[in-house]
């Protein structure tokens, strides 16, 4: 009776899990409703030995029909992958390998069960792309609960009719000038961060001074907030609130009260940065509610990845200051750092696309049944030896030649693609070549990597030493 939820229970107590239930609250509600209904049906029958037979037999049968289903070859006749449906798979939230494991033994395409939700995963980004053009209509992106505070839907779950309408629209407003011109004031903003990060080496995880940096830009950049400004620290204080990775924590009522303090906070100061840049090209659109919650959003969800990536940028630097050697004399040390970047999204932090199947569909020779979630592996892809050349090792100069769309998808491969790829590749760009201008670099801690709400991430005991190069101008960078 207890070994099913026992399973449940040691993958639920995962840390990684643990994040992730703070983001979904229904779910968490749901898993709780279910844990009380299994103690209290334990407890009824515990009082009657008939019930507590009749709850064994249950059990058993429940038991028999999940190992059933977790055979490898269950549904071939229907054509479904191979791949085990076991309930609650421990794996994915305390293995970063697991999903390269199970390509490498049943090829690209497999089955699995997230929690308790079957899903067919694809390794391989010429079938996923296929798939995802092929049927785009046929595939929706499960949402967020945030999606229905936003007026009409958030950008990222909606129909491609209207996304495509809503995404020129917020591709007007994130434009490359407004990144060029705010590159200086990020830039200062990164320096104040590393010369932190420098006076407490080796105390601080690196990305605890990275959050703020990254906010603060990132406000500059979305709405033209001065860092250290009395309307930066108002808007802050809603996004904390509007913060979708602890919306467990927060009631709705407070979240909508939030958002509506965050967009009467942005409707009586003057637009700036992309806001500013939208009201040029379309004051209509600026003042429109669905607009600019969509904005918040596209920042309140854009920016905790670009901090993560900055962390990646930070270990995979620390674990390979060779690199960081040859960027300070590279001849173009800009299109170096740039290749630092786009190899640290490679190996991190770009991990996956997630659909769900509104009917049938077909991939790779297998059925994928209607309901079931379709998860494009990039992280995996990214990584195969027929992909990649050494896959899994640290080697910027691999994009001295660009890859092909067919091996390399950072930043989306459907319709929903990633807006904010020039403002991605521009903090990750800065934070490099900062660190070779000003600094040495070493790990002074760590530990396994770690599952975050929905990205893997350096352990919360990783640590770096940042030791200010010795002599005046030992840390120029060639122009």
């Amino acid at each position: 009776m207890l070994a099913l939820p026992l399973r449940f229970a040691r993958t639920l107590l995962t840390r990684g899990m643990r994040r992730k239930l703070l983001a979904f609250p229904r779910i968490a509600s749901t898993l709780l409703a279910a844990a009380a209904g299994v103690a209290l049906g334990i407890a009824l029958a515990s009082r009657s030995a008939l019930a507590w037979r009749l709850l064994a037999a249950a059990s058993l049968m429940l038991l028999a029909a999940e190992a059933w289903r977790a055979r490898d070859s269950f549904g071939r006749a229907r054509r479904l992958p191979p791949g085990s449906l076991a309930l609650a798979p421990l794996g994915p939230w305390v293995d970063p390998g697991f999903y390269f494991a199970q390509t490498e033994r049943h090829g690209p395409v497999f089955k699995m069960s997230h929690l308790v939700s079957p899903q067919v995963c694809i390794a391989d980004l010429g079938l996923g792309r296929e798939l995802l053009r092929r049927y785009d209509a046929a595939l929706a992106v499960p949402p967020l609960p945030f999606d229905r505070l936003v007026p009409g839907g958030f950008i990222r779950y909606m129909d491609p009719e209207p996304h495509r309408a809503r995404s020129a629209t917020l591709r007007t407003a994130i434009s490359k000038d407004v990144v060029a011109a705010c590159e200086p004031a990020v830039q200062a903003l990164m320096r104040e961060a590393l010369a932190d990060l420098a006076r407490q080496s080796g105390q601080l995880h690196p990305r605890t001074r990275l959050d703020t940096m990254v906010f603060h830009g990132a406000g500059h950049l979305f709405f033209g907030f001065a860092p250290g400004s009395e309307a930066l620290a108002r808007f802050e204080r809603a996004m904390q609130v509007l913060d979708y990775r602890r919306a467990l924590r927060v009631p709705p009522f407070r979240v909508r009260r939030a958002l509506n303090e965050a967009m009467a906070l942005l409707a009586e100061t003057q637009p700036r940065g992309f806001l500013g840049a939208l009201a040029r090209a379309d004051p209509v659109a600026a003042r429109e509610p669905a607009v600019v919650a969509n904005l918040l959003y596209v920042f309140n969800t854009s920016w905790p990845d670009v901090a993560g990536l900055l962390s990646w940028i930070t270990k995979w630097l620390a674990s390979h200051p060779e690199w960081l050697a040859r960027l300070r004399t590279a001849d173009d040390p800009v299109a170096m750092a740039e290749r630092i970047v786009r190899e640290t999204l490679r190996l991190s932090q770009s991990e996956y696309l997630v659909r769900r199947a509104r009917e049938p569909l077909e991939v790779g020779g297998f059925v994928i049944p209607r309901g079931w979630l379709v998860r494009v592996c990039v992280r995996e892809i990214h990584r195969r030896a027929d992909v990649f050349s050494e896959g899994t090792r640290f080697l910027p100069d691999r994009f001295l030649i660009p890859p092909g769309p067919q091996a390399y998808a950072p930043f989306g491969a459907s319709h929903i693609s990633c807006l904010g790829e020039n403002v991605t590749l521009m903090f990750g760009r800065l934070l490099a070549l900062e660190l070779a201008r000003g600094y040495e670099i070493a790990v002074a801690g760590d530990g396994p990597l770690e599952l975050g709400p929905f990205h893997w991430q350096p352990s919360s005991r990783f640590r770096v030493r940042l030791t200010p190069l010795a002599q005046a101008g030992e840390g120029a960078v060639r122009s």
